[in-house]
């Protein structure tokens, strides 16, 4: 059978000449290069069948605006597999694509920089560094931010999601001093991996957000996980309760994110990911307790590469064997 991949570049800029090689090893394969500049020209294209696209099998590489749902499976009868770039997965109707028999894949090595920028923006949100920051380089005023800093020491870390990149940011965070470092999951690890981590399971997300100190957000962005964080579990906070994302924006309710940012109730929160990237509401990262980045987390050039690379590979075990490599965890043992 013919396969045309749909291929987004700009998510593999260190490995362009891979892809030519690809090409020229596979002469078989149709590559077609998804420009669209976002979802709605690519909902277009799809309607005109511009450069055959409706004939695609697999796509390599999701733009982060995309919505692959019903309609676009219906529109491309003869998708197979989508193969994501990142750890997240959220552009994509999973249990839709599972009944349909679409296999999706995602990235599980983006754990040692994503980590590193979770450990970031922990410490920057404990110690009020953006405030600081905005002082020395905005205002060119050099002087102790308004509040005095937060350390580790006696304070409960509670860790939502203890997947790869969970257990990164729990081995980045052993050495600060945390008396208890508890952790809510799908599903409960291996008493090895608790004892090894020092985590203790907490069997509900309302009994983690009330005991802990800082709430450290991990998780995949899922139609559970949708607002995980909302008015009601950061009622149940501790009060200046200090929140770290770096999973996904929609993790957390944003509206009342910002509401107890202001009152106080939460005392700082440390953020890569928001709601509606890259047109995200800039109201809450001007807050001065607020230390924000741009979604850089797993943006070292070393993870970069390993991501691409893992793409690649997903494509051409696919080509050699009808399977996907990396499968995100609800497809698991699915396509065996």
């Amino acid at each position: 059978m013919a396969i045309t991949v749909l291929l987004n570049k700009n998510n593999f800029p260190f490995i362009a000449n891979k892809w030519e090689e690809f090409q020229k090893t596979h002469p078989e394969i149709t590559l077609i290069e998804d420009t669209s500049a976002n979802f709605q020209e690519f909902e277009s294209k799809i309607a005109n069948n511009t450069d055959d696209i409706t004939s695609v099998s697999l796509i390599a590489g999701v733009k982060n605006d995309y919505n692959l749902d019903a309609k676009i499976f219906d529109a491309l009868p003869n998708l197979k597999a989508v193969c994501f770039c990142s750890a997240g997965y959220n552009q994509i109707d999973f249990a839709e694509a599972t009944k349909r028999k679409i296999q999706v894949a995602r990235v599980y090595d983006l754990d040692t920089s994503t980590a590193d920028t979770n450990l970031f923006l922990l410490l920057g949100a404990m110690r009020f560094y953006q405030e600081s920051i905005k002082d020395l380089y905005i205002h060119h005023k050099f002087q102790n931010p308004s509040k005095v800093g937060i350390a580790p020491n006696g304070l409960t870390l509670g860790v939502v999601g203890l997947g790869a990149i969970g257990q990164a940011v729990v081995r980045r965070c052993l050495p600060l001093g945390f008396e208890k470092i508890i952790y809510y999951n799908r599903r409960q690890v291996a008493p090895e991996l608790e004892k090894e981590l020092g985590v203790t399971y907490v069997s509900s997300i309302d009994e983690l957000v009330s005991q802990s100190d800082v709430v450290d957000l991990n998780c995949a962005l899922t139609p559970e996980t949708y607002h995980l964080i909302n008015e009601e579990r950061i009622l149940k906070m501790k009060d200046e309760v200090i929140i770290v994302n770096t999973a996904r924006g929609d993790v957390i309710d944003e509206t009342a994110l910002i509401k107890y940012l202001k009152n106080g109730k939460i005392l700082s929160a440390g953020l890569d990911v928001f709601h509606n990237e890259p047109n995200i509401n800039y109201e809450l990262v001007e807050l001065d307790n607020v230390i924000a980045l741009p979604h850089v987390g797993s943006f070292s050039k070393a993870t970069r590469i390993n991501a691409q690379l893992t793409v690649l590979k997903n494509v051409e075990n696919y080509l050699s064997t009808g399977k996907l490599i990396s499968f995100i965890g609800e497809q698991r043992g699915l396509f065996d």
